[in-house]
Order: structure tokens, then C-alpha cells, then sequence
């Protein structure tokens, strides 16, 4: 699980910056999903906004992070 879902970020990934970012995205949209809606819907939201953050909060700037990486060590 780890490979796939926090592959791109440095250990320990609790001091890494996009972690953090992905984590305060997390929870800044609980009260929108769960909140607001509740039930199955709010249910169903949630994950659809966890996938989206992932995308652009943790998967997009590890995968900037990784590509800079390997620029560096080819140079």
C-alpha cells in the first residue's frame, strides 16, 4: 500500500512537505463532503474528493519532485 499510495515522498513521510500539504487539503474538505451532505452521498463525495486530492496534492508534486531528482543525478 505504501508503494502505491505515498511511493513519491521522502522518509520519514511525516517530515515531508507534500504530506503535509495533502493532509491540511484532507481535512479542509471534510466539512463540504461530510458535513454538508451526510449519508451515502457525503459518503460517496468524500471519496471522490480524497481521489482528487491525492491526485493533485500528493501523486503531481511527488511525481515534479521525482522528475527534478533524476534531472540532477543525470547532469
Amino acid at each position: 500500500m505504501k508503494r502505491f499510495f505515498l511511493s513519491g515522498l521522502d522518509t520519514p513521510f511525516t517530515k515531508d512537505w507534500i504530506f503535509w500539504l495533502w493532509a491540511v487539503s484532507v481535512v479542509a474538505i471534510i466539512p463540504q463532503t461530510l458535513g454538508k451532505e451526510g449519508g451515502l452521498a457525503g459518503l460517496i463525495n468524500f471519496v471522490i474528493a480524497i481521489f482528487t486530492q491525492w491526485c493533485f496534492f500528493l501523486f503531481l508534486p511527488s511525481f515534479v519532485r521525482m522528475m527534478i531528482r533524476q534531472k540532477r543525478t543525470k547532469e
